[in-house]
Formats: C-alpha cells, structure tokens, sequence
C-alpha cells in the first residue's frame, strides 16, 4: 500500500519490489493528500520465510519534503500449502534421504560516508559520497542484491563474489534536508554452486548516520559613523581690506 501522507498532491512515480535478485517496478498513479493506492507484484522468494523490500517513488520523480520515508523492508511468509491425497494401497512408500545445500552464504556489508564509519556532521547543500563494500565472508561463491532504504542510487547487484572477494559501488548524494540521515544498505545474498533447489540465502545491513546542519549566515560589516576624532574641513573665512586715509 503506498500512501501519501503529505499536504500536497504527489505526481504518477513508480514503486520498486524486490526478494533476493528478482526486481519489479510498478507503476503508482497521482495521489491526493491521505490518499493510498494498493499495488500487486509477481516476486516470488521462498515459500514461508523470506525479506521483501519495497521502495515508494524509486525513480525520484515526486518531490516530497521528507525522502527518508519511502522504503520498508519486511520478512513475510508467503506460501501455499500443498494439497495432499492418501494413497489408497497399503504400500509403504520409500522416501529419499534429503541432500543438504551446505553451508549458506556468509555476506557482509561495510557502509561509509566520505571514508568514514560515521557519524559526521555537514552543512545543507554539500555534497558527499556514500560507498558500500560487500565481502564474501564464507566458503561459497554467491550473487547479491543490495537494496538501499534512502538512496536510490546505491541499490545495486553483485553477479558473483568468490570466498574472500569483494563487490562495491558508491554514489555522491547532495543532501538539502537538515536533521539527522541514518542511511542503511541490505545485502540478500544467494549461494552458488551447487545450485540447490532454493535460494539459499544470507543477509547483513550496516548503517551510518549524517548529521545536515543550516549554514550561519556572515554577518554585515560595520558601518563607519563620524564622532570625536574624525577628520573635518573647514572653509577659510573671506576677509576684506579696508582702505586706509
């Protein structure tokens, strides 16, 4: 359901959905104030237990006053169960010893703001650069998807990390909001190979926070004012001779 809880009318815009590497865009129609709209998607992940994200305006064609508030990240069980039918003979039925998929992946996920953990402190209108790095912390290769909760442009995927290897990707984002921006990326990873009959999957998130301050605005010189001590020019007095008899 997306919703806009703003006091001004929100233009047509699109809404991403996602789990683990499948991604749809839906498209959102213009909403008036309090107005909300139910949106339907096709992504499947694993029956019963897997995170789903949603991203309100994901291509950033309404401007809100507050951006912080589009994305939410839910872990849902969705799933139908089978219908079973008894088998009329008396014949016991053998069942397969289930293989297991091995361990499951073990990503994780460092987050900066100009090369720092954060948090800092900027002013309204600098720009900065935000940097994921995701690290392969298992023994199995795996793809990923990396879904940010405040900045569109660090979503992004990783097609595949070997054990010990590395996948990054960062942005610059100038902030023009003040207050406190906690940004948080999410890694879903997905071990490869063996491919098993699922996605086997692995999760981890890191957070920094940047605090956006108004600039103070320079204070005006002060203006000279003439007193004692100023310098002042007086005209010479005009004098005449009187004739002399």
């Amino acid at each position: 359901v997306v919703r806009n809880i703003g006091t001004a009318p929100a233009g047509a815009s699109n809404t991403s959905v996602s789990v683990g590497i499948q991604y749809q865009n839906l498209s959102t129609p213009a909403l008036e104030p309090g107005e909300a709209v139910t949106l339907f998607s096709t992504v499947a992940g694993i029956p019963f237990s897997d995170t789903y994200a949603a991203t309100a305006d994901s291509n950033n064609a309404v401007a809100e006053s507050d951006e912080t508030n589009n994305s939410r990240i839910e872990t849902l069980a969705l799933g139908t169960l089978p219908t079973c039918t008894p088998t009329p003979a008396a014949t016991p039925t053998v069942t397969p010893t289930p293989t297991s998929d091995g361990p499951p992946p073990i990503p994780e996920i460092d987050k900066t703001v100009n090369g720092q953990q954060g948090p800092i402190t900027v002013t309204q209108g600098d720009s900065v650069t935000y940097r994921w790095v995701v690290t392969n912390a298992g023994d199995r290769g795996f793809t990923a998807a990396i879904l940010d909760n405040t900045h569109d442009a660090l979503d992004g995927k990783c097609l595949f990390v070997d054990a010990g290897q590395t996948c990054e990707q960062s942005a610059v984002v100038v902030l023009l909001t003040p207050g406190p921006i906690t940004d948080t990326a999410l890694v879903v990873a997905c071990a490869i190979p063996p491919w098993p009959a699922h996605c086997q999957e692995g999760h981890d998130s890191d957070s920094v926070t940047v605090f956006v301050v108004t600039p103070t605005p320079t204070p005006a010189p002060p203006t000279p004012i003439g007193g004692v001590g100023s310098s002042r020019t007086c005209p010479a007095a005009g004098r005449t001779a009187a004739p002399m008899g």
